[in-house]
């Protein structure tokens, strides 16, 4: 569904929306509007355009296509050339305003907090069991993970080769933080792992004692918001040799990790299996991911882009030997999340 209106405007009508992609952040709206009205305007506007976009994704909105185009046109016109002529027209509209914003809230995690959120990369290429390699290839996912998270408006910290201590002191910290004007908290492990769990530098450690630290009762100012891991490393020692069936089986569903509401745990592979990194162009999991996040991640919801990065690994990946992965996302968010614009 697409929406182009004429708009009244200083310098008269103009057709909305504007050419090239403009988005409502990119919008000079003194050409749209009649002076002193731009702030007030570009609240309205970006309401309009979430419910839009909202209404094109989500099927369980209430009202059909005709009604909410009939509704994004006049709202839209109504609004931007202030004809309001009395205040029961007025009240009417504030009314439906209201109501949409309400169903916006309640579906989707609030993603427009003032301070920059923390994401946090944890690069362990070094070990110091010599058994386990050196991991070529993790600088150029962490580098490339920053550029994208940093894109998107969170502040990036990246540690590297910590030990299990160290990693517990940079988790303590981060639970003692103030993210109450924060939207969320997003960490990215990329390390050497087993059916067992993750290897800092010096031992291994499970995931379940990583997120604990930002537990709603650690926590308390990231309580009820999304906190998001995306975890590189192998889960077994088993090579997924892509053979077809006809039905899954769940002999290892009791290896899936339980995860408490509002975190999401993306893994690079499924329980019981090796995960793949190339030693110059990175792994294929996090490359995957730092593509679709720049290429989709301002029209889709989080889960929609995990998906396209599953389809993506799944496909067009494959090994020397012709082997493939699988990556696992398992999700204890409740609400849609949409990340904050992407900045090209």
């Amino acid at each position: 569904m697409s929406l182009t209106i004429r708009v009244g405007g200083k310098d008269g009508e103009h057709l909305w929306p504007p050419p090239c992609g403009t988005t409502a952040e990119e919008l000079d709206l003194k050409d749209y509007v009649h002076p002193g009205q731009e702030t007030i305007v570009h609240g309205y506007l970006k309401d309009i355009i979430i419910c839009i976009r909202r209404m094109q994704e989500w099927e369980e909105f209430t009202l059909n296509d005709g009604e909410f185009m009939n509704f994004g046109v006049k709202a839209l016109q109504g609004r931007l050339e202030f004809h309001l002529n009395s205040m029961a027209k007025q009240e009417q509209y504030e009314k439906k305003f209201a109501a949409v914003g309400k169903w916006i809230d309640n579906n989707c995690y609030k993603m427009d907090y003032p301070e920059k959120s923390t994401c946090l990369i944890l690069n362990m290429k070094e070990f110091n069991n010599p058994e386990l390699l050196r991991r070529d290839g993790t600088d150029k996912d962490a580098k490339d993970l920053r550029n994208v998270f940093e894109r998107y408006g969170f502040r990036v910290r990246t540690e590297k080769n910590l030990t299990y201590a160290e990693i517990k002191t940079v988790m303590e910290k981060v639970a003692t933080e103030d993210h109450s004007q924060r939207s969320s908290f997003a960490c990215a492990v990329l390390s050497h792992g087993n059916e067992d769990g993750i290897f800092a530098r010096d031992r291994i450690f499970r995931l379940r004692w990583l997120t604990q630290f930002i537990s709603e009762h650690n926590c308390k100012s990231l309580a009820g918001k999304p906190k998001l891991f995306f975890i590189q490393a192998c889960r077994g020692e088993l090579y997924d040799q892509g053979i077809e069936t006809d039905g899954g089986s769940e002999e290892n569903s009791s290896l899936f990790t339980s995860v408490d509401q509002d975190f999401l745990l993306a893994y690079s592979t499924v329980p019981g299996y090796v995960a793949w990194k190339n030693t110059i162009n990175g792994s294929w999991f996090i490359q995957s991911l730092c593509k679709i996040l720049k290429e989709n991640g301002n029209e889709l919801e989080l889960q929609q882009i995990l998906t396209r990065v599953n389809c993506m690994v799944a496909k067009e990946y494959e090994s020397s030997s012709e082997n493939k992965e699988m990556p696992c996302v398992v999700s204890g968010l409740i609400k849609q999340l949409y990340l904050p614009v992407y900045k090209k």
